[in-house]
């Protein structure tokens, strides 16, 4: 016995039928599931209509507003005299 012959085994086994079916349920769950709303966000923002430049907006806002916050914090912190002052990043009590 070998080969295909066990191949053939392996489909009237019944352990190994439902470890596929748990494998191909786990899978849809955790591959497919996720990404249909990802698409569908992205299909909503690709088209063109009334509130477009609105949805973009509220979607890609936090993804540039931490580099925006560290660029202005870090041009502060750089144009004062001294760069070596920690009173740019907490200040002094005198």
């Amino acid at each position: 016995m070998g080969g295909l012959d066990n191949y053939r085994m392996l489909l009237h086994d019944q352990q190994f039928l439902t470890t596929l079916r748990v494998t191909a349920i786990l899978t849809l769950i955790v591959v497919i599931l996720p990404n249909v709303p990802g698409l569908l966000i992205a299909l909503l923002l690709d088209k063109r209509g009334r509130f477009h430049n609105a949805m973009r907006s509220v979607f890609f806002t936090p993804m540039i507003l931490g580099s925006v916050a560290v660029s202005v914090i870090r041009t502060v912190c750089s144009t004062r005299r001294s760069v070596r002052s920690t009173r740019c990043w907490a200040r002094s009590s005198h």
